[in-house]
């Protein structure tokens, strides 16, 4: 009794798998009307406006009335205080000039084991560290 029951339950399992399986194996195509346009032609319509559809191009206006709206605004950027321009502002870097020397082709290594280097340019800061001004030390302009 318990066999057959199970036999049954395998069975209606078995036939549910088969019929979800086969609603996944039909063609796009037989399911689209014909006629029907393709998702570029969506998206262009309604990214330009074209096409005559209700609520077209409206990504398109919004994105000129921005425009608009940022030609309008004056630009305060100059004024805006971060981090960046008050430390340069108040404590300016006090210029460290560069020695640039050039290394002549040599041979490093000892013994058997001689390794051919290039010659090659390196570039060494007069001070070793970064130095500031106090404010009003120099004039940054």
């Amino acid at each position: 009794m318990i066999t057959h029951y199970k036999r049954l339950i395998v069975s209606l399992t078995s036939v549910l798998a088969l019929m979800s399986l086969a609603g996944c194996s039909s063609m796009m195509s037989s399911r689209m009307p014909k006629g029907s346009i393709s998702m570029a032609q969506t998206y262009n319509e309604a990214i330009n406006g074209t096409g005559g559809m209700v609520g077209s191009g409206t990504l398109k206006a919004v994105r000129s009335q921005v425009k608009n709206l940022k030609r309008r605004s004056p630009d305060y950027s100059a004024y805006t205080r971060t981090q960046e321009n008050d430390i340069n502002s108040q404590f300016p870097q006090l210029p460290n000039p560069s020695v640039v020397m050039y290394v002549y082709p040599h041979e490093a290594g000892g013994g058997v084991n001689l390794t051919p280097v290039p010659g090659y340019s390196t570039v060494f800061p007069l001070y070793q560290h970064v130095y500031y001004a106090m404010p009003g030390e120099i004039d940054t302009q």
